[in-house]
């Protein structure tokens, strides 16, 4: 059984979700509708899995997110984000900060599924997050120098051309299963590919904010 706490911002939504968990087979340790209790409850009780909505009763959970991959926290918590809609910018955020996956309950994909899902490596990502990650590492262009060429295959922020074919296809509207298909390539090995690009959006974003900050 995977170790699991809830966070959600209303009680309604809490039990409706632990309601979820039980029935997905998940050992749900413990429930928190605040971040603080949360964090508590994760470092208390070693939890393997965090399932949560973008805010809790006293805010946005981007903070608690990050501290989940800062040193001295429980770096082992995959974060499972249980969306309404698809939340914008929330998301987005939240999964450059190191969320590992997102789920929609009224999608075709049940709880059970995408817990699965993650803890074999999988991460999911719309059109739109897929075009937004294009801006943010876009290819080295067709007409570049050499040297430039060079230069970027040294860039350890580089999307490598698996992810980079794989983020075109997904940001022209393609789910994993049709990429799966049409390319003859498992699934999982699809998903394990994106978490590959989050990570790199996550560095990115990082190298960011000790720039700003020197």
């Amino acid at each position: 059984m995977i170790h699991t706490v809830l966070l959600c911002r209303d009680n309604q939504s809490l039990n409706q979700l632990h309601g979820l968990a039980m029935a997905s087979g998940l050992q749900v340790l413990g429930t928190a509708t605040t971040l603080g209790a949360a964090q508590r409850l994760l470092c208390e009780h070693k939890a393997g899995l965090l399932i949560t909505e973008p805010d809790a009763a006293n805010g946005p959970v981007l903070g608690l997110v990050r501290s989940l991959r800062t040193h001295g926290q429980p770096l082992a918590v995959k974060v499972l984000l249980k969306l309404h809609q698809d939340q914008g910018e929330a998301v987005w955020d939240l999964m450059c900060a190191g969320a590992d996956s997102y789920w929609l309950p009224q999608a075709t994909m049940t709880l059970r599924e995408a817990v699965q899902s993650l803890h074999r490596g999988g991460a999911a990502m719309s059109a739109w997050m897929a075009r937004r990650v294009l801006e943010e590492l876009p290819p080295v262009p067709h007409n570049a120098p050499w040297s430039t060429v060079l230069d970027e295959l040294r860039n350890p922020l580089r999307l490598s051309n698996p992810e980079m074919n794989l983020v075109l296809l997904l940001a022209q509207g393609m789910s994993l299963t049709e990429v799966s298909q049409t390319r003859c390539v498992r699934e999982q090995l699809l998903a394990e590919c994106l978490q590959g690009v989050y990570r790199k959006l996550r560095w990115s974003r990082a190298g960011e904010t000790l720039s700003l900050a020197a």
